[in-house]
């Protein structure tokens, strides 16, 4: 089954089946390897960090994970708490900003400029 994002769905509906490719899933873990989750907590934000990566609303995601909007919203929710961000582009801004320091100080050499 295919939806909308282009992933391939398993039939289950379980968040291991919505999981992207290793190197995505690493880098994403790794991100959120510097906040304390669980490893279900983990799991939960690999596959809504890649949804939101990929552009998907909250209804969306919600039809891509087989889980209702409102639980989505939940998830977002707790989510944003645990990174201490407010928005998806909090979100993403902060997990670009992590893959650049992990490129290593060329990717970094301009940091502070593009942070104004």
């Amino acid at each position: 089954m295919r939806d909308t994002a282009g992933i391939t769905m398993g039939g289950t509906g379980f968040a291991r089946d919505l999981l992207p490719p290793p190197p995505i899933t690493v880098v994403v873990v790794s991100f959120l390897g510097r906040h304390r989750l669980s490893e279900a907590q983990t799991t939960r934000a690999t596959w809504l960090i890649v949804g939101i990566a990929r552009g998907l609303s909250n209804k969306e995601l919600a039809a891509w994970s087989g889980y209702r909007l409102h639980t989505i919203r939940s998830y977002l929710e707790d989510l944003f708490a645990s990174l201490g961000v407010h928005t998806r582009a909090e979100l993403l801004s902060n997990l670009i900003f992590f893959i650049l320091e992990a490129a290593g100080p060329e990717a970094t050499a301009n940091q502070a400029d593009l942070r104004g």
